[in-house]
């Protein structure tokens, strides 16, 4: 039997996944059934590739139209629209996936969201207080190059 969070292959009678800790019994597998509002999320949904990861999920416009689909329906935030729609998601790809499984995937991303953040505000300090003084100087010695032949 493989385990649905990992994929990997497991003794047919165990309750935990070797691999990553996962319960195995019939009780934490379950089918992840879809009504109503759902099924036309995931009609939208099943457009997108499988095997992507989530920043590429996010960008991509059948997502966006399917969190925007679910806010104006329900009437929820943006932020808990993309939660949702992305859980979602996640369960259509991996059908006999956990809450536990779902979650794992879920603080990876953030861990990853934080650190893109990270990277994003000091390259921005980087800019700021480098190249900018940089600028600064060559244009103020070109300025002066100008004024010393009255140009």
């Amino acid at each position: 039997m493989n385990c649905p969070s990992c994929k990997n292959p497991n003794v047919d009678n165990a309750f935990v996944c070797e691999w990553c800790g996962v319960g195995l019994n019939s009780q934490n597998i379950q089918e992840n059934q879809v009504k109503g509002l759902d099924v036309e999320i995931t009609g939208m949904l099943s457009k997108m590739p499988t095997g992507c990861d989530i920043d590429f999920i996010i960008s991509t416009q059948m997502f966006k139209r399917a969190a925007y689909f679910y806010q104006k329906t329900t009437g929820k935030s943006m932020w808990e629209s993309k939660y949702y729609v992305l859980r979602l998601n996640f369960f259509r790809i991996h059908k006999h996936a956990t809450e536990i499984a779902w979650q794992k995937e879920w603080e990876k991303y953030k861990k990853e969201l934080k650190a893109g953040w990270g990277r994003w505000f000091f390259g921005v300090l980087f800019f700021w207080t480098i190249f900018v003084p940089i600028i600064f100087i060559v244009e103020n010695n070109q300025y002066k190059q100008y004024k010393k032949y009255g140009l």
